[in-house]
């Protein structure tokens, strides 16, 4: 992960992910509850609607797009309707009425949202700065 190739915030977001792995299994769930399952469906809806308004045509003209496509909308659907309410779920049967849990649940959840803010920033900045565009 320390190659020049590698973008500075893909290493950083690693090495934070790497860093969860220590926590305990409510806090590790988490960290998988809210930084993965709980966002996806939101942020690849949001990918699929940017690019459908501003270059339909493209989509259709790129098998590979077509492709991305479909991975998207069968991620939606799968982490917004099954896997986030069974992490949910989980969360509940770790940490039941335990106060404190659900304490720490609530900051490794805003940590671990907070890395993925920075690591989908970084993406952002990397694309804007390449000119590539769903028309070439």
């Amino acid at each position: 992960m320390q190659k020049p190739s590698v973008p500075i915030s893909a290493r950083l977001f690693v090495n934070s992910t790497f860093s969860f792995f220590k926590l305990s299994a409510h806090e590790l769930a988490a960290v998988f509850t809210f930084s993965r399952e709980g966002i996806t469906s939101g942020m690849f809806s949001s990918i699929l609607n940017h690019v459908a308004s501003s270059n339909e045509q493209s989509i259709k003209a790129h098998e590979g797009l077509q492709e991305l496509s479909f991975y998207l909308k069968r991620h939606i659907e799968l982490d917004g309707n099954e896997h986030f309410p069974k992490a949910m779920q989980m969360l509940t049967n770790l940490a039941g009425n335990d106060d404190q849990k659900w304490f720490e649940i609530e900051h490794v959840a805003k940590k671990s949202l907070n890395e993925r803010i920075k690591f989908l920033s970084g993406i952002y900045r990397q694309l804007k700065s390449c000119s590539y565009s769903l028309a070439s």
